[in-house]
Formats: structure tokens, C-alpha cells, sequence
């Protein structure tokens, strides 16, 4: 799978520099395929695994971004967060 493609409605997986936004799209369609009761146990472990790692990242993402709010807000800063 090339490391810049988008996860497909077939349940590919996110790439590994994948924005935020794209992993939690991903996430969301692992929670919805798991929760169908469809897939049998080793795909259901399978998808297990990779929604942890993207919850993961997600939460990693997260973290450094409210680190970078507070550092601002420390400042007293009021100019713009760089995105």
C-alpha cells in the first residue's frame, strides 16, 4: 500500500504519516465494523490492534497540541497558533 493513499471504504488501513483527521476516520470505520458482530475473530483482533495504534497517535497528536495552547497561553501571546 503506498504511503500516501487514503483509507478506502474496504477497510484499508491509514498510512503512517496520515494526518489527524484521516486516523480518526479510520478509527470510526474500525468501532463501526467491529460493533457490526460480522467479522469473524481473527480480523476482529486484527482490527483491534490497529484502532489502538491509531488511538495512539491520535492521542499523542492531541497531547502535543495542548501543549502547544498552554505554551501560548503561558506566554500571553496573542498571535495565532502555526498549523
Amino acid at each position: 500500500m503506498s504511503g500516501s493513499a487514503k483509507p478506502g471504504p474496504d477497510g484499508g488501513a491509514a498510512p503512517a504519516g496520515a494526518g489527524f483527521e484521516d486516523a480518526m476516520t479510520r478509527l470510526e470505520a474500525i468501532v463501526a465494523e467491529m460493533e457490526s458482530g460480522d467479522l469473524p475473530l481473527d480480523a476482529l483482533v486484527k482490527r483491534f490492534e490497529e484502532g489502538r495504534a491509531l488511538a495512539d497517535k491520535c492521542a499523542k497528536e492531541l497531547d502535543a497540541v495542548k501543549k502547544r495552547i498552554d505554551k501560548v497561553l503561558a506566554d500571553g501571546s496573542a498571535a495565532p497558533l502555526e498549523v
